[in-house]
Formats: C-alpha cells, structure tokens, sequence
C-alpha cells in the first residue's frame, strides 16, 4: 500500500507540474505571437524608412532626403488589427475618385467590410484597380484623427484579395499616400461613405522625423 501511495504521489506531482509547464508555454507562445506581430511591423516600417532615404523612386525630394530620419507611427497596437467581413457588390461599378488635384481616378467597387472596431460596428467601401494585374483592394479612409495627427486627405490600407473568408483589417499598417511627401503625385481621397468616426491611432503619422 505504501509503494502504491508513493507512486500515486509521483504522478500527481509530475502531473502537476506538467500543467504547469503547459500554461507556461501556452501563456508563452501567446506573447511571441503578440511580439512577433510587432517585429514583424518594426522590420517593414526600417525597410520603409532605408527605401524613403536612399531610393531613386522616394516621394521624398532629394533636397529633403539628407535630413529625412524615419516616418513616425503611433505604437503598434493590436486592438487595431480586426477581422472583417466582405460583402461583394453585386455590381461591382465603376466609380470616380476625387484625387488632390481636382481631378478623378477610375476605380472599381469591389465591396464592402464590415466589422467592429472600439465596440461600434463599421464599414468601409474596398475598390480594385483596372489593371487586372494588381490583385489587391485598395482601401482609402479618414477617421477623427485626420487632420490633426495624421494626414487630412486621409489614408491608405492595402489587402490581398482572397477567394473566401475574412480579412483582417490590421490599422497599424494604415500608411499615407505619396502626396503628402511631395506635391508631385497624385492621390485619391477617401469617399464620404469611408469616413470612421473613431479615432484610428495606429499606423503612419502626418509629420516623419527630421534630422536637427
């Protein structure tokens, strides 16, 4: 009875700390997930920066180019990356948008995504490009932080077309269009029907970092 009674002892405490080991790991790989998200935007937002810097094609002007540092972002934060539904349009039109220098550019509305953001649902209209090449949406927004610390023409986010299930709809990747770097490009604004009415604090700001 004895031996029987040390054992059984042996394997509710190995038991024990087998669980215990599980939550650990669990608890673990959560956190990596979380970080590795976050390491994941920290490497494209330095390749970002290195391409604005250095490359021939940079909406920066070269004369600017010298005290251009890096962009700035609001903290990634994964309260902004959410899942959205996407309702096609049974008519998928084509449509004008205004652009910053008055004039339209032809776009298509694919659809429309829905999902919930700070405990409110919302929406927004996704567009595809014409060239048939491009096989992303195209999603331009405003929310209540435009104009005062980001970009008042609004921004941008970019989706790779799926052929079912939701998108996720990740705000820490919202990024500026060129236009606000350089008066050169041509940007289309975001139609009235894609204006949030949260504050969206996550991906570019409206000013980048200088050099003193």
């Amino acid at each position: 009875m004895e031996t029987n009674s040390k054992k059984n002892s042996s394997f509710i405490v190995i038991g024990v700390g087998v669980l215990f080991i599980g939550i650990i790991l669990i608890q673990f790989f959560s956190r990596s997930d979380q970080t590795l998200h976050a390491r994941t935007l920290e490497m494209q937002r330095s390749q970002k920066d290195s391409q604005f810097k250095h490359a021939a094609d940079s909406p920066i002007p070269k004369e600017e180019r010298d005290a251009f540092v890096k962009l700035d972002y609001f903290p990634t934060n994964e309260a902004y990356l959410v899942e959205a539904t996407f309702t096609p349009d049974p008519q998928a039109d084509t449509l004008h948008l205004m652009t910053t220098t008055g004039e339209d550019r032809k776009m298509i509305r694919a659809g429309t995504l829905s999902f919930t953001l700070q405990e409110r649902p919302q929406q927004l209209a996704a567009y595809r490009y014409l060239d048939p090449a491009i096989t992303t949406l195209f999603v331009p927004f405003k929310d209540l932080t435009s104009g005062r610390a980001t970009y008042g023409g609004g921004r941008y986010l970019d989706l790779e077309i799926v052929a079912e299930g939701p998108y996720q709809l990740d705000f820490n990747r919202a990024y500026n269009p060129y236009c606000v770097y350089n008066e050169g490009y041509v940007c289309p604004l975001p139609p009235l029907e894609n204006k949030l009415m949260v504050e969206i604090a996550a991906g570019e700001k409206k000013e980048y970092v200088k050099r003193k």
